[in-house]
């Protein structure tokens, strides 16, 4: 009888705790802004014509966001890009990278994001595609400064993205296993690919025939965060609490 007595506790404080899960509002998701992830912030200028560095692109400093690698680097204006035709630009520019068969890997890396939060689901969405130069292997990641291991990463085929359009990409990692207090980071990447059908040398770059060019576009970065509603935590922690009482009666 005791026995069954016990079980009848048990049985129904696990149904008070089941009940509280089921009301418990879901995990909501937070916007964490990124600087400058439209790319948007730096004027670059179009009157027309064939392009060149101050009319329609521009190989200068991006605001909020650091270049590393590759051969040139650097933001496209939207009313460039029209042009290709190239469509779905959000604001008035977009970043690209540019990488050779001579040159390691090209990274955009974003300003600090705020500290990463323990046991916090992160998802990055980049709008990205191939504007007329074949691309070759980008390679994302939402990194914790001083963290060696990535949260989350996402590697892919630059040369089947959209050559017309911008498309989202997303990838989600968690930081369960991470101790949060580091600087939150996003690094847009990508190193040449011998595979795909590379491009011979663009004749303003003025290099000789044997070198071939991959590049790829971004633009409309974005960062959220999945963290559990502060109404779940305390009817989970109420729910806990009553199986806790009901075994020790």
């Amino acid at each position: 009888m005791r026995n069954l007595k016990r079980s009848g506790y048990f049985l129904g404080s696990l149904a008070a705790l089941s009940v509280s899960c089921l009301l418990a509002p879901a995990a909501h998701a937070l916007v964490i802004t990124v600087p400058n992830g439209s790319f948007d912030v730096d004027t670059v200028p179009y009157t027309g014509g064939a392009p060149s560095e101050g009319n329609g692109y521009s190989g200068a400093a991006i605001t909020d966001w650091t270049k590393a690698g590759g051969v040139f680097d650097g933001l496209y204006a939207k009313t460039y890009l029209a042009t290709l035709p190239f469509t779905n630009v959000d604001g008035a520019n977009a970043a690209f990278i540019t990488v050779t068969n001579t040159s390691g890997l090209g990274t955009l890396t974003s300003s600090n994001l705020g500290a990463a939060q323990a046991n916090t689901f992160y998802t990055v969405t980049v709008a990205t595609g191939n504007n007329g130069n074949i691309a070759g292997t980008y390679t994302f990641s939402l990194v914790e400064v001083g963290n060696a291991t990535p949260i989350a990463t996402i590697t892919g085929d630059g040369s089947l993205l959209s050559t017309s359009a911008f498309g989202d990409i997303s990838f989600s990692g968690t930081t369960a296993a991470i101790v949060g207090g580091g600087q939150l980071q996003i690094v847009l990447g990508q190193t040449f690919d011998p595979s795909t059908n590379a491009t011979d040398g663009l004749g303003n770059f003025g290099i000789a025939p044997n070198f071939y060019i991959q590049q790829q576009s971004f633009d409309n970065v974005r960062l959220t965060s999945l963290v559990p509603e502060p109404a779940s935590l305390g009817l989970l922690g109420l729910g806990a609490i009553a199986m806790l009482r009901r075994r020790r009666a």
